[in-house]
């Protein structure tokens, strides 16, 4: 809370509102973002927490391929060690379980306890 309020005070000698562009970029941001997650919250009726979020870890390969495109970014030696270390250990514990046979457990959401995240029963089902 303290960063965001000092530089709040720091950035108002150059602030500037953003234009009509700017917005609509930062709507059609606010708007993937929250169709990501839903998509994603989605998903956790159908598969476990485990298969599900290592599928987060492609958000790295598309921050290094926009990074590169957009802004002109490389890829450095201690950005590849971070990389390496973080899916490293997805991978090691995804193929640890498999091999020693431990389940999967449900889905997170799938439940029928998850008040907040039931899924719709299918007509056919309820008749």
């Amino acid at each position: 809370m303290g960063a965001l309020v000092i530089c709040g005070f720091a950035m108002l000698q150059d602030f500037s509102a953003p234009d009509a562009t700017q917005w609509a970029l930062l709507a059609g941001y606010g708007l993937l973002g929250a169709l990501g997650n839903v998509l994603l919250m989605y998903a956790s009726f159908y598969a476990p927490a485990a298969v599900v979020g290592p599928t987060q870890y492609s958000q790295m390969l598309w921050g290094i391929l926009f990074g590169y495109v957009i802004f002109g970014d490389r890829v450095d030696l201690p950005m590849v060690a971070g990389i390496v270390l973080i899916v490293g250990s997805g991978l090691l514990t995804l193929s640890r379980e498999r091999t020693k046979g431990v389940a999967l457990p449900p889905a997170v959401a799938g439940k029928d306890e998850a008040a907040l995240a039931i899924k719709p029963e299918d007509e056919t089902e309820a008749s």
